[in-house]
């Protein structure tokens, strides 16, 4: 069984939708008093900045747009002498081409780690300059413009490892979507809009019962499809249309895979630190909780009764059929793909936002699409949403680099951020009224065919940036009102050192890979699947794991402690 995180990831992908300015009418180049006077400025040598991200490579009109990003740049007092190269690729090759330009000892001064990896692993590697004190000194703006919530996912051990995009950063997004003509005819929508109201993040048997209710709504509307002959490819192959990945939070998974979950967890309740490594499951267990999966091949009882679901829709043919060899990100919003999956949909719970929302993807997958929140409450999340931008530790240009990343994150930088994003006025955009901007393309961003359009999440502070015909303009005030009420996360900045369990985590992997997946041969509750579950949970006590769940422990407790 394929992990949801790949689905995780091309959804994080259509996020792109929602980066907006407060005004974005007022994101325009800088004034003679902002830039100074070039005359004013002591000459430097001319440098180039090369600079990784996850994007659009080589589009028609690359070297337009980036004569413009440069001109622009240039206009900014003390970068007169710096010009931009930029290094961009789609998201499933930035780990590969990222890992190789650092290994290469490519002439990188910056990159945006969000699609390789996030920010930890680069810094264990050594690839990342401490920015604490520089961006001090160059970008100081980033300190006072930037909440500190969103600087800490950025922050490890202390110190500022990269200068963050800025985007909505919030966990409860998942949103079901289903083709209009079946939702209609088959799924009891005001029932499953309903259960998004109820608030599960703090009392376990809520959580189980709402986990329940959803599954037999959806459990229902799959069988009505079938019955109809509209079955297409089914639902996706695992239970997460339930939870997703189990909390209300979309919980990190760190390093060797531990889970942070201190948290609001929909059934275990908040503050629970319990973890598990590197796993599929890779589920909140207590130490006693795994002794017993270990002796009888038995989980929690949430995931028990997920997996009581999961294989009865295999039984009866309600789940694809070729799980085994598809990816379930290929198969969302097709014709004969999926008759209900996961998306990302920040908003959908507003319904003048969740109007253009269905309208945009309805537009983008060429039929009508009906969107229904999992759920409504909100909470910070733990990971590093879209990222932020490294300095590389051997780059030979780091106040420079600081100085236009930290532009890009900022509003007196809005002019930078627009010409990366958007490209040259009245080429590839015009300015409207209401204060957004027209592209030639419909969605969010741009794609690899078109002129030119890179990701603006992916680059700086969409919040300072302009928005195209895709974003409902509403969508400003409410994402900014949604940070400030939605619940808090107790652990941002919080990193496990696992730099001692280096074999800890090549068995442990080893072990996930040998994971049970669908068989109709060895179904839920099958003598073969308890006895697969049963060795699989012993192993993971084999390897140590209660030793490196004491020490994560010990090192949450001692931040928690010192971030009182």
């Amino acid at each position: 069984m394929k992990k949801i995180l790949a689905l995780a990831l091309a959804a994080a992908l259509s996020l792109s939708l929602f980066g907006c300015a407060k005004n974005p009418a007022s994101s325009t180049a800088p004034t003679p008093s902002q830039t100074g006077d070039a005359s004013d400025t002591v000459k430097k040598d001319p440098i180039t900045l090369t600079w990784f991200n996850v994007g659009n490579d080589q589009q028609k009109d690359y070297k337009l747009a980036l004569d413009n990003i440069n001109k622009t740049v240039q206009s900014h007092k003390g970068l007169e002498h710096v010009s931009l190269e930029f290094i961009t690729c789609g998201w499933g090759d930035c780990t590969q081409k990222l890992t190789t330009l650092i290994g290469s000892g490519a002439a990188l001064d910056l990159f945006n780690p969000c699609a390789a990896g996030y920010l930890d692993p680069w810094v264990e590697k050594g690839a990342c300059a401490d920015l604490t004190d520089l961006v001090k000194e160059y970008a100081p703006d980033v300190l006072t413009e930037l909440p500190d919530w969103l600087l800490k996912t950025q922050t490890i051990g202390g110190k500022l490892y990269a200068i963050p995009t800025y985007q909505q950063n919030n966990a409860n997004y998942d949103c079901y979507f289903m083709p209009t003509e079946l939702a209609e005819k088959y799924m009891d929508l005001d029932t499953l809009r309903k259960l998004a109201d109820t608030p599960t993040a703090k009392d376990k048997a809520v959580g189980l019962a709402v986990y329940k209710q959803r599954m037999d709504l959806i459990t229902d509307y799959l069988q009505k499809c079938k019955d109809a002959g509209e079955i297409r490819k089914g639902a996706v192959e695992s239970n997460s249309l339930g939870l997703t990945s189990y909390t209300e939070t979309g919980a990190n998974t760190m390093g060797l895979g531990v889970r942070n979950i201190y948290d609001y967890n929909p059934l275990n309740g908040p503050g629970n630190t319990e973890v598990i490594f590197g796993t599929k499951m890779c589920m909140e267990m207590t130490k006693e909780d795994l002794k017993k999966a270990a002796e009888t091949g038995e989980e929690l009882e949430w995931q028990e009764v997920g997996n009581r679901y999961l294989y009865d829709w295999w039984e009866k043919g309600l789940i694809r059929e070729d799980v085994l060899s598809t990816n379930e990100s290929d198969l969302r919003g097709q014709q004969n793909g999926l008759v209900i999956w996961m998306e990302q949909a920040v908003g959908a719970n507003d319904p003048e936002i969740l109007k253009s929302l269905e309208k945009s993807k309805s537009d983008s997958y060429g039929m009508d699409i009906t969107i229904v929140p999992r759920s409504n409450t909100y909470l910070m999340r733990s990971d590093n949403a879209s990222g932020g931008h490294c300095v590389y530790v051997n780059s030979k240009n780091k106040e420079e680099a600081v100085t236009v990343a930290g532009l890009t994150a900022t509003k007196a930088g809005a002019d930078v951020l627009n010409a990366i994003v958007w490209g040259v006025e009245g080429t590839h955009y015009t300015k409207n009224d209401d204060g957004t901007i027209t592209t030639p393309y419909q969605g969010g961003s741009a794609g690899s065919d078109d002129a030119y359009g890179q990701y603006n999440w992916a680059w700086g502070n969409t919040f300072d940036g302009y928005v195209n015909q895709a974003t409902n303009l509403k969508f400003f005030d409410f994402v900014q009102e949604m940070h400030k009420t939605a619940l808090p996360d107790h652990i941002a900045g919080f990193k496990f050192d696992k730099s001692a369990y280096a074999t800890e985590e090549q068995m442990l992997s080893a072990l996930k890979d040998e994971s049970i997946i669908f068989d109709k041969t060895n179904g839920y509750g099958s003598a073969s699947y308890r006895a697969a579950k049963k060795s699989y949970y012993q192993g993971v006590i084999d390897v140590g794991i209660e030793k490196i769940w004491d020490d994560f422990q010990k090192q949450l407790d001692d931040f928690l402690a010192a971030n009182k």
